[in-house]
């Protein structure tokens, strides 16, 4: 149904690791195709359904994110 996107499972936040939290939206936003249909066809789950405008949010933030990831990412590599 969804051959176009990995099979990947979802990344669970952890509050000491600011960097799991992009990886966790990152792979939310990835997932976005599979988690809307699994919402829309789970009649107890449909209000749970993620906007339109969420979704922009979420790629906002990992926008803003990204340049920290990547910096720590370099850091740690030396």
């Amino acid at each position: 149904m969804f051959a176009d996107v990995p099979k990947h499972r979802l990344i669970q936040d952890v509050v000491t690791r600011w960097n799991l939290t992009y990886d966790m939206i990152e792979r939310v936003i990835e997932q976005q195709h599979p988690i809307s249909a699994t919402l829309l066809q789970c009649c107890n789950l449909i209000h749970l359904e993620i906007s339109t405008k969420e979704w922009r949010v979420l790629e906002d933030i990992i926008q803003l994110l990204k340049p920290f990831k990547v910096a720590t990412w370099y850091l740690s590599g030396e």
